[in-house]
């Protein structure tokens, strides 16, 4: 019977290249609309990047495939998960409620979501790299103080699959920055870029691959915080897992953490150093070096931290938050002595934060209108869409 069985042949192979190329080509069109509701909120900071580190193809979208006149009038905000949304959606973070105060007051100015969750100035590298080809009009890069103490973990810089594009977009007096930095891409990234190119042109799937699930503000981990909380609720788990997940419920944190819920340890801020990290300083320098080579103005933004939900659960005592706040000014001002342009953080109310720093949506919209009076005293409004 064995020697019965069908074989493969060169047109069973053949027959079934051609059903899978038109199944690809089916799903592909099948996504189009998909992909046009995305190119619709491009705009307004209402697409952003795929949820994870290093994760950049909504900045790779916007920076190559935006129209040119657009993207050279364009605010790019670049950051962390603060200035990323985490936890809201799409058009409740924070580029998204700049663009709504512009557009409010008549500006049609695009803005661009460049952040990044898990990012930091050292993510907004390959976002200043590119623009040494396609310059936009502004760049805000969001930093936050406590990043920069000396002592603080620094792990190595890792270029992600939609960063490569960015690095390899540079211009010539940004390539020699970026191999003095060592952070020039090597001959397998470049390769793995051109492949990456054409796979992003050829297939829709692969370029909208990071906006494929159907609900922004319920992405797939969210489901398995859901499930843990309510099995917390149960007493199928340990109570303490109850309080111990994001705030998925985009609440104030002293509605998300009541009832003897507690937050995670690594909601604590540390203050480990009087003295600024030098090696986490350098993002900075390069930062500015790169922007200056591409003729396109930088600005420094301070993120704002919760310090009343570090006392609330004696996280920070009063010593360490004077500690941080004197470190926080330190390097504030050798920032701008070192000619950086830096906005300083908001007073946000207490119902402006998920918790130790990320945003709920009435904050994003606060600091977004804190953003947008600073981009209208440096930029004049522009009347129409380019």
């Amino acid at each position: 019977m064995g020697g019965d069985a069908p074989r493969w042949t060169w047109p069973r192979l053949l027959r079934l290249a051609a059903l899978t190329a038109l199944t690809l080509a089916a799903v592909d069109a099948l996504l189009a609309p998909v992909e046009r509701r995305l190119e619709a909120r491009l705009l307004d900071g209402a697409l952003r990047n795929a949820p994870g580190i290093a994760a950049a193809d909504g900045s790779r979208r916007v920076i190559f495939d935006a129209p040119e006149s657009a993207r050279r009038e364009a605010v790019g905000f670049a950051g962390s998960s603060i200035s990323y949304g985490a936890g809201v959606a799409d058009d409740e973070t924070l580029p998204a409620g700049v663009a709504a105060v512009m557009r409010a007051a008549g500006d049609q100015r695009p803005v661009f979501n460049l952040s990044q969750a898990g990012g930091g100035p050292r993510d907004a590298i390959p976002v200043a790299t590119a623009m040494g080809t396609h310059p936009l009009r502004l760049l805000m890069v969001e930093f936050q103080a406590q990043n920069f103490q000396r002592g603080q973990p620094y792990p190595p810089d890792e270029i992600g699959e939609d960063e490569l594009p960015l690095l390899l977009a540079g211009n010539a007096a940004q390539g020699r920055m970026l191999a003095e930095a060592g952070m020039a891409p090597s001959f397998q990234r470049r390769v793995e870029g051109t492949l990456g190119a054409f796979a992003n042109r050829a297939w829709r799937v692969y370029r909208i691959r990071g906006h494929l699930w159907i609900d922004d503000q319920f992405p797939p981990i969210n489901v398995a915080w859901t499930v843990r909380r309510g099995a917390a609720a149960l007493g199928v788990l340990p109570k303490r897992f109850q309080g111990q997940s994001t705030n998925i419920g985009r609440l104030p944190w002293r509605r998300a953490y009541r009832d003897g819920q507690v937050p995670s340890a690594v909601q604590r801020v540390t203050v480990l150093s009087d003295d600024v990290s030098e090696e986490a300083y350098r993002a900075l320098t390069l930062l500015v070096r790169l922007a200056r080579a591409a003729d396109v103005p930088l600005v420094f933004y301070e993120a704002p931290l919760n310090v009343a939900f570090q006392r609330e659960f004696h996280f920070m005592s009063e010593g360490d938050i004077a500690r941080l706040q004197a470190f926080r000014a330190t390097l504030v001002g050798r920032m701008r002595r070192d000619g950086m342009e830096v906005l300083d953080a908001p007073e946000l109310p207490d119902e402006a934060y998920l918790d130790r720093a990320h945003l709920t949506p009435m904050g994003g919209a606060a600091m977004g209108r804190h953003l947008a009076r600073y981009v209208a005293t440096r930029l004049p409004p522009l009347g129409r869409r380019p």
